[in-house]
């Protein structure tokens, strides 16, 4: 047929170029049909997720050939599984029917990196993990470090001062130690993965247990409130000067009947139907003086005692008594008080502002400016007597560990208060300041170090030159059995201040050259 058509319109060129485009075109695809079925079947017969992502195996990855055939049907892989007494256990999951955060879940609890990867590289990863109990240690109380694994010989290195926090966990798991140190991954025996509706409810009404009880206000309300509670706990200057006349009047009127009934120990004593009313409901007393019964009313009375004579009053009894401490102000004054009359330290700073700091350092000095940032029994306590307030020495349970806190800040402040007190405050600026800018007090403060620790340098090397060969012998301590040589220099200046007699005008302190000394 084909034949004849091309013999019918032989004549035709355009229908002779068509026939016999047409018959290449069909040679050419019968041609090459077999390189075109070929990599299609092979396509079709490798393996090809829910996602359109191709699964192969590369690097040799681990197969299922060693599972057991019940395995190997359920689909199943072995994982490990942290026990309450901290060892491994092996537990079978299948990861084939588990979604993408189920999947994310598993690697995080066994710390495998699972950031930005999709199923199919999720379960290559839980695949290669299950097959290598190798890395399942990593699991193991105490294994930290992956590289090094589990810890052994933990009691031999194990420091012989524990922090607080190690004693205190201790102490609350000593039932179960291997749930003190359990990742925070772990699951617990029983626990799902996933959302957990119950705990979510019971942390929801946990909250708002918690905001019902500790309301929030806002700063300007909290302002009011704090405002209203000092106006009812402030007592009036007056309301305290009536009730400081009537106790002196009670005290004038017991020691006379005192020296009376000791002065007449024949005369009958008569009972007395007075009952004792607290000091704290003197407040809602009528505080005027009116004394029962006069002196001639007394059989007998001896003449007044003069205050000095009254015997002292006490807030509580002895036995009950806290330890005090007395201190002596610049104008005289003595101020008792106890531990708990102290505030916490002052959260204060002083690095743009030297002058404040000035006039808060001494009340002895022309700067004072009755104010501080601490207060004891309404009193404005300066900077300069911190020490003796917060140190816990001799009383050990004095403010324990207070005074270490704010120990380094007080020392740079008095460096700062001596350097601003040798010249003017003019003088002081024209020695720190940069092209017209004041430097800080950190800046400060490394330049007076520096000053400091050459003065010390040069001091130490007249010292070694006066003392010779001795100085070895007069400058050592000795420790643990062993006699040393001091090497810092300001230990050595110090020990040389305190031969010679020499009051230092800025003590050498831990703050000065770091933390320790040769002692």
């Amino acid at each position: 047929m084909g034949y004849s058509f091309l013999v019918t319109n032989a004549h035709n060129p355009a229908v002779l170029i068509s026939a016999c485009l047409f018959y290449i075109f069909l040679t050419t695809v019968l041609a090459l049909a077999p390189f075109y079925w070929i990599p299609y079947f092979l396509i079709k017969s490798m393996d090809v997720n829910e996602r359109g992502d191709v699964l192969m195996d590369i690097d040799g990855e681990p197969t299922m050939e060693n599972a057991t055939p019940a395995q190997q049907d359920s689909g199943k892989l072995p994982f490990p599984k942290l026990g309450s007494d901290g060892s491994v256990k092996m537990e079978y999951l299948d990861i084939h029917s588990l979604r993408w955060p189920e999947l994310v879940d598993l690697c995080r609890q066994f710390q495998i990196t699972h950031s930005s990867m999709n199923m199919a590289t999720l379960r290559s990863r839980l695949k290669d993990f299950s097959s290598r109990e190798d890395l399942w240690n990593r699991l193991k109380v105490g294994a930290r470090r992956a590289h090094l694994g589990p810890r052994s010989n933990k009691d031999e290195n194990k420091a012989a001062v524990q922090k607080r926090s190690t004693k205190r966990c201790e102490v609350m798991f000593k039932d179960n130690p291997a749930i003190a140190r359990k990742p925070l991954t772990a699951l617990a025996a029983g626990q799902q993965l996933g959302w957990n509706e119950a705990q979510h409810k019971a942390d929801m009404d946990w909250a708002i247990r918690i905001s019902t009880k500790y309301l929030y206000y806002p700063e300007e309300t909290r302002l009011q409130l704090a405002a209203h509670d000092a106006e009812h706990l402030s007592t009036p200057a007056a309301q305290n000067s009536l009730m400081k006349q009537s106790i002196e009047s009670t005290n004038l009127q017991l020691a006379r009947l005192i020296e009376h009934i000791t002065a007449s120990p024949s005369q009958p004593v008569i009972t007395s139907t007075a009952h004792h009313v607290p000091l704290s409901m003197l407040s809602d007393v009528s505080m005027t003086s009116k004394p029962s019964a006069t002196t001639s009313d007394l059989p007998g009375t001896a003449p007044a005692p003069s205050p000095a004579m009254l015997p002292p009053i006490f807030a509580q009894d002895e036995g009950l008594a806290q330890p005090t401490r007395t201190l002596t102000l610049g104008n005289g004054r003595k101020l008792v008080f106890t531990a708990d009359d102290i505030p916490s330290p002052p959260a204060v700073s002083f690095a743009h502002d030297i002058p404040t700091l000035n006039k808060m350092w001494d009340d002895t000095s022309e700067h004072w400016d009755n104010n501080s940032q601490l207060w004891i029994k309404g009193i404005p306590i300066p900077i300069i007597y911190w020490k003796d307030i917060y140190t816990s020495k001799p009383n050990v349970n004095w403010k324990p560990r207070q005074w270490k806190g704010i120990k380094g800040k007080c020392f740079n402040w008095k460096v700062l208060v001596h350097r601003y007190h040798e010249g003017t405050p003019d003088q002081f600026w024209a020695s720190f300041s940069e092209d017209g800018h004041r430097l800080g007090c950190k800046a400060i403060l490394s330049w007076l170090s520096d000053e400091r620790k050459m003065k010390n340098k040069a001091l130490v090397e007249q010292i070694k030159a006066e003392y010779g060969d001795c100085f070895t012998e007069v400058f050592c301590y000795k420790k643990n059995g062993k006699i040393y040589v001091k090497s810092r220099d300001c230990d050595i200046v110090k020990q040389y201040y305190k031969e010679k007699g020499i009051v230092q005008d800025e003590e050498e302190d831990e703050a000065d050259e770091g933390s320790g000394g040769d002692e």
